[in-house]
Order: structure tokens, then sequence, then C-alpha cells
């Protein structure tokens, strides 16, 4: 178990004050008529208060023990959900025609990285799940182009709801998003495949701080599976088992295909 210190405790809570306050800010000043023009400015004030919330969430539970997510993964979740409600207040996806794409990439890169990080969680902690590193990157494809596909779904069903073209702007508004998300996908699990190579899973998987839960979650999978394993009890230690990424035989730990 990573040791969690005082001065990262104070600095949580700081993290828990900072990132949605100044959302907050933004919230108000939407509310009272500043920010992009071309925007109605009760979108803008909703997006700044559903991004406020969500920014807070990791934070709060770091501080909480529930889930003590690496400060990487809180800074990226959190840069990309400023980049779409910051970008939207000054207005950049009207006065930049390229902004949806690059923020749809990024908003890519984000959803697979946290895919293929759970998927890789799954297969380490559990024995009924032992899949190679290709069928984990391709699940991580797919799964992100459907979260794409139900984002661009959520956008036209508020726009119906509300009255309005608040994000569904055009059918080749919604394809070109839906292209920068299978982009950025792809690149980023080009990205993760040179990282599995050159380094061992079980300490990217170390690093996210979610050993004592996944021990007891995966042993009950794994006994759902008809393995005879034991469930561990909470505080007992949860340090992974290394080595069952890399004594896997090589074609089967980057495919499925089985080596006799």
């Amino acid at each position: 178990m990573i040791e969690y210190t005082r001065r990262q405790y104070y600095f949580d809570i700081a993290l828990a004050i900072i990132l949605p306050g100044i959302l907050c800010i933004m919230m108000i000043l939407a509310f009272l008529g500043h920010g992009s023009t071309e925007h109605d400015p009760v979108y803008i004030a909703l997006t700044m208060g559903a991004s406020m919330f969500i920014s807070a969430i990791l934070p709060i539970m770091r501080i909480t023990g529930k889930f003590r997510a690496p400060y990487w993964f809180l800074f990226l979740v959190t840069g990309c959900l400023y980049m779409h409600a910051v970008s939207l207040y000054l207005g950049f996806y009207i006065d930049l025609w390229y902004w949806s794409v690059i923020a749809h990439s990024v908003a890519g890169v984000v959803v697979s990285m946290i895919v293929f990080t759970g998927l890789s969680v799954i297969q380490t902690y559990t024995r009924g799940v032992n899949l190679g590193v290709y069928p984990l990157m391709f699940m991580s494809v797919i799964i992100t182009i459907g979260f794409g596909c139900a984002w661009e779904l959520m956008e036209w069903t508020v726009d119906r709801l509300a009255g309005q073209y608040w994000m569904s702007y055009s059918i080749f508004d919604t394809t070109d998003d839906l292209l920068a998300d299978i982009v950025g996908s792809i690149v980023t699990n080009l990205g993760l495949l040179v990282l599995v190579k050159t380094r061992k899973m079980e300490e990217v998987v170390e690093s996210i701080n979610l050993g004592e839960q996944m021990r007891v979650i995966g042993a009950k999978w794994d006994r759902k599976c008809g393995l005879d394993v034991e469930i561990p009890e909470r505080g007992a230690n949860t340090s992974i088992e290394f080595g069952k990424w890399e004594n896997m035989p090589k074609e089967e730990r980057f495919s499925r295909k089985k080596t006799e």
C-alpha cells in the first residue's frame, strides 16, 4: 500500500477547494452574462456547474481514502474538464473552427487512458481474466468509441429537450467529433503499447492505489469463475504479486494466439 502523507492530505484539501472554486467563479460570471456572447449564458453556467462538481470528486476521494488516484491521473482528468469548460466560456468553439476537433481528440486520449488502465487493473487483480495486451487495446478503442457515440447522443437529446442548438450543431459536427475521438484513442493505445513493452504492467497498475478494493473484488470474481481463491480481509496485505504479465508467453501477452 502506497503511503499517504500529511502533506498530500493538505494538498488534496487545497485541490478540493481551488479546482472547483475557479469553475464556480466562472459559473457565477456566466450567469451574470459574462463570457462568450455566442452561447446561451444558461448553457455555459450549467456546463461550469457540472465541471465544478466532477472536478471535486477525485480530490475528495483521495481525502476520504476511497480512491487515491495518482496526481498525473487527477490532473489529466481535471485538465480535460477545464479545457472543455473554459474554452466554452471564452468562445473557442465558435471563434476557432478546429477547436472542437482538438478538444475531442484530447477527450479521446483521456478516455482511452482511463479505459485501458481500468482493463489492466482487472487483468492484474483477477485470475479469471487473462487477456493479452492487443485484446485490451482493441477493447479500449471500442469502448472509447462507444463512449463518444453515447456523448454525441446525449448532446442531441439535451438540445432537443431544451429546444436549443447548444452542443449538436449538425451531422458534420457529430462525425468530425467521432473521428477525433477515434484518432485520439488509437494514438493513445499505440503509446500505451510502448509503455507496456518497456515497463512492468503491475508497476503501472499499483500506482493507481486500488489494491485493497481490487484484491477483494478480483477474488470474488475469481470465485464466481469457479477458481478456488481466498477472499482477503479488509486491511490485509494487498500488494500485487508481480509476474502475471511477465510470466505469460510472449505470444499470449501481446495477442490471443496460444502456444502449444
